[in-house]
């Protein structure tokens, strides 16, 4: 896949899947600092760390290891093998890999080889979890099962819809979505939980057009409630609160009276009667990274429709909306603090 090798390197929301020949990333002799990557599916061993220590090291931050098998490494590191180096490891998912020992393994050479861990989640492994000089610093969960102890629920691998993952769930918990094109209606059923695709957006979708309701329903969700990495696409409909087929809202996703985060999410060809993308009502919305485009509604709100509450929009893109009576990108009515930042409103 991936060798670096002296000087410094970042990774940042970056995937390495299917490598079979050899190790999927190889860091050797420098400093590397992966952010919110995913290491998942690799043959051959996820990550190999050498000869990287001092003021060379590598860092992992909010990252994914998932499905890795040891494959010709038959000893150590299905997930992660640290030889003679400094690694941290905070924040990270390391699930399902597989090795006839450990999953992650870190060797030493005198006082140099260490791998600190913290506030991660490490279950469903088929092999010994930490080998060496692993450290358990502190915040992590290390089990059998990841649903159970750890709090954590894996689409597909685990549940086979996003709804059963979520019908498992309780405040505070995370559905961790793979690549794949997911059917709605999906509700968090007032539940404060987080649900975030693995690959993003380009490989994640959550499709309408077998519903004529809304493609996710978020009420009275409030932190750390929060949507991350996902296509809403081809929605026709909404929710019906009026009960007579009259007022149709969120097309693609309806908020009410809570608190959750919307990130980095691609809304396309959706439409509804109020607010073809999103309809929010009586919340406080954070609405970050995200995009909308062809999204159509028959009244007013063709990408975004907020009433009551407080909207904050922050590096998005309104693209080719339409509505046919108010707000063809955007529609916001009432409630106090409404903000934008770094936002395009384009060919509405």
């Amino acid at each position: 896949g991936i060798r670096f090798e002296y000087g410094e390197f970042l990774m940042d929301e970056c995937i390495v899947r299917n490598c079979s020949v050899s190790t999927a990333v190889v860091c050797e002799f420098g400093r590397f600092d992966f952010i919110d990557c995913g290491f998942v599916d690799n043959i051959n061993q996820g990550v190999r760390v050498w000869n990287s220590f001092g003021s060379r090291y590598a860092n992992f931050q909010s990252c994914h290891f998932l499905g890795n098998e040891a494959g010709s490494f038959t000893v150590y590191g299905a997930a992660l093998r640290v030889a003679v180096s400094t690694v941290t490891v905070d924040d990270c998912v390391i699930a399902h890999n597989s090795g006839p020992l450990a999953i992650v393994s870190c060797s030493t050479n005198g006082s140099n080889g260490i791998c600190e861990i913290t506030n991660s989640r490490i279950c469903n492994n088929d092999g010994q979890n930490l080998e060496g000089n692993c450290v358990d610093v502190q915040g992590n969960c290390i089990s059998e099962n990841c649903d159970d102890d750890c709090n954590l629920f894996l689409v597909p691998r685990d549940y086979e819809t996003i709804q059963a993952g979520i019908d498992a769930c309780v405040a505070g918990d995370t559905v961790l979505v793979g690549p794949g094109t997911y059917d709605g209606p999906i509700d968090f059923l007032t539940r404060n939980i987080i649900l975030k695709s693995i690959d993003g957006p380009g490989m994640t979708i959550l499709d309408g057009s077998n519903t004529n309701e809304s493609i996710l329903s978020m009420r009275f969700c409030n932190t750390p409630a929060r949507l991350e990495g996902f296509t809403i696409q081809n929605a026709d409909g909404g929710s019906d609160v009026a009960q007579d087929g009259n007022i149709i809202i969120g097309g693609g996703i309806r908020v009410l009276s809570g608190a959750p985060v919307i990130e980095n999410c691609h809304f396309r060809n959706c439409r509804s009667g109020y607010g073809g993308g999103m309809h929010v009502g009586g919340s406080d919305i954070t609405i970050s990274n995200c995009s909308f485009t062809e999204c159509r509604s028959s009244a007013n709100g063709g990408a975004l429709l907020v009433i009551n509450g407080k909207a904050t929009i922050e590096d998005c893109v309104f693209d080719d909306n339409w509505a046919t009576l108010q707000g063809g990108g955007i529609h916001i009515v009432n409630g106090d603090g409404h903000s934008m930042s770094n936002s395009s409103v384009i060919n509405n």
